[in-house]
């Protein structure tokens, strides 16, 4: 469950994006900001520290992205940093991208591969996905070698794991409820 402080900071982010008529844009700047933060956690322990005097980071804050996001979000930034909330920015990130997308009817998929998909590997991907979802999607692709091969897509709460690792499992499990068969028919005629 998503928490009231992220819920609130979100909802006052996204009036002010749809006021603008900028969702898309105020959604791409602020995940802009949010990899630049995540980028150096140096910069992220900075932010957070509660001994650096909130105009200083501020300043930071400006030197950084003024020339680079609207300056509503620096605005936005600065209200999370003087109220002390900057460790929940990527929760505010997620509950803003929720009311965003459901707005624009927009779906987000995450892919979870082994190995990182070739450029040809995720446009047809995403052409098949556009038209089985039959709606606007926003790709978000991410690698782990646990999947072993294959494709794990998330597309809101529901999951499609195609990866060789569930596959694997899936059979282990087959096998072992065939053993267990085995051994139960061997048995029957053997009880008294």
């Amino acid at each position: 469950m998503a928490d009231s402080i992220s819920v609130r900071y979100a909802e006052a982010l996204f009036n002010v994006a749809e006021g603008q008529k900028e969702l898309e844009a105020f959604q791409n700047q602020l995940e802009f900001m949010i990899e630049a933060i995540n980028l150096k956690p140096k910069f992220k322990l900075l932010l957070q520290h509660p001994c650096i005097d909130k105009r200083e980071k501020q300043e930071i804050i400006k030197k950084v992205f003024s020339d680079k996001v609207k300056q509503e979000l620096l605005n936005f930034l600065f209200v999370i940093i003087d109220n002390k909330r900057i460790s929940y920015l990527e929760q505010i990130k997620e509950e803003f991208d929720l009311r965003v997308n459901n707005t624009l009817d927009v779906y987000t998929v995450k892919v979870i591969s082994a190995v990182e998909l070739k450029a040809k590997e995720k446009k047809l991907l995403e052409q098949i996905l556009i038209k089985k979802i039959k709606s606007k999607i926003k790709m978000k692709y991410e690698t782990d070698k646990k999947t072993l091969g294959g494709l794990i897509i998330k597309v809101g709460n529901k999951v499609f794991d195609g990866s060789l690792r569930h596959q694997i499992n899936e059979l282990k499990r087959l096998l072992a409820e065939k053993v267990k068969g085995i051994s139960e028919d061997e048995t029957d005629g053997f009880e008294g």
